[in-house]
């Protein structure tokens, strides 16, 4: 059992020792939001790397080739994986034509 749970199972025991309830649960509450808060920024740094990754897919394009077309656009915001937006700017470095982008996005 990890050390962090042994603590916390101590911690539980010493306040049911003591009768107090209330601290018992205010420690469930505390922990509990403490685990939401956790999940909460971990989600919200993941869909910041999201968004930023696919701002610079797009902001390649409009460099190299002008004008990025909604059939591009879509399928980019379709893309939810970090290293795969990152794949696709690599590759619109190396490409030469829209042509050839549309078939890299084709076969994501």
């Amino acid at each position: 059992m990890p050390k962090k749970i042994k603590i916390f199972i101590f911690k539980v025991k010493k306040e049911i020792q003591r009768g107090k309830m209330e601290t018992l649960l205010d420690m469930f509450i505390e922990e509990g939001i403490g685990k939401g808060l956790k999940i909460g920024i971990e989600k919200g740094l993941q869909q910041g790397r999201l968004n930023t990754s696919r701002e610079l897919v797009i902001d390649a394009i409009e460099a190299k080739f002008g004008n990025v077309p909604e059939k591009i656009l879509k399928k980019i915001y379709s893309i939810n994986d970090v290293d795969n937006l990152k794949n696709l700017h690599r590759q619109i470095i190396l490409t030469d034509s829209v042509e050839k982008l549309n078939r890299i996005l084709e076969e994501m």
